[in-house]
């Protein structure tokens, strides 16, 4: 039997049509891992999805309200396109799979919900928090086009920390696409950092004890001239054998 993973689709940008989105490469990714790819649609069910999937995979989306890590909006023109029940999806769920003890995978808004969940904190806009135009001065900045649904992906490296279990699945230096504005700061509890950038920004989580993880960055598709990265996915699909 094929581990089953739960995959939270997006209904940010379709609640005037009732409809859940997803991007298939999702999906596919899990599919060529060796796993089972089953959408989560209801909160009230989240128990149950606990129960009957092996696994849970946080995807990308747009950000997250931060009022969730205890921060808030100065104005309105702060706000970015956000789903207050993709949030509590999310955060249910997450919170559910954790105490099942069973693997969690964040792409993404995925690992900014992990952190998060856990206690940690987010800089909401990297560029004004922080002053770095992340990746780097001349890349394009990463972000959410919720007008055309894509993302617009910079490029850049990441360095693996040592010692980490992503390590020992990536190599020590990485070419990744990117698309977010908004990054871990402080870490939540049990969680380090497994990858970071040039920049100082961290790209990538993991829990020290639990079967938890996430990538700032998005592996299931391609862009530019990365392809399509199944490494993490196959690490992913393996724990829950």
């Amino acid at each position: 039997m094929k581990p089953k993973i739960l995959i939270v689709g997006e209904d940010g940008f379709a609640m005037d049509t009732g409809h859940y989105i997803i991007n298939l490469d999702y999906a596919r990714a899990i599919t060529e891992a060796g796993g089972l790819p089953l959408l989560a649609f209801d909160w009230n069910s989240a128990a149950d999805y606990a129960e009957i999937a092996d696994a849970l995979f946080l995807t990308g989306g747009p950000d997250l309200l931060c009022y969730r890590w205890g921060a808030y909006y100065k104005d309105f023109s702060e706000m970015p396109p956000f789903s207050r029940t993709r949030d509590d999806l999310d955060f249910e769920l997450c919170d559910r799979f954790l105490k099942a003890g069973k693997p969690i995978l964040g792409v993404g808004r995925g690992c900014e919900v992990i952190n998060v969940a856990l206690g940690g904190t987010l800089y909401k806009d990297i560029e004004k928090a922080t002053g770095k135009a992340h990746p780097d001065e001349n890349a394009p900045k990463g972000g959410w086009n919720a007008t055309t649904e894509q993302a617009k992906f910079s490029f850049h490296s990441v360095g693996l920390q040592a010692g980490t279990k992503l390590a020992s699945v990536l190599n020590a230096e990485e070419q990744v696409n990117s698309c977010h504005h908004d990054a871990p700061n402080a870490l939540g509890t049990g969680l380090k950092a497994a990858a970071i950038a040039p920049d100082g920004i961290i790209e990538a989580i993991e829990h020290e004890s639990l079967p938890v993880f996430g990538v700032m960055w998005h592996p299931e598709r391609a862009a530019g001239d990365l392809p399509a990265d199944g490494r993490i996915f196959k690490h992913f699909v393996e724990l829950c054998k």
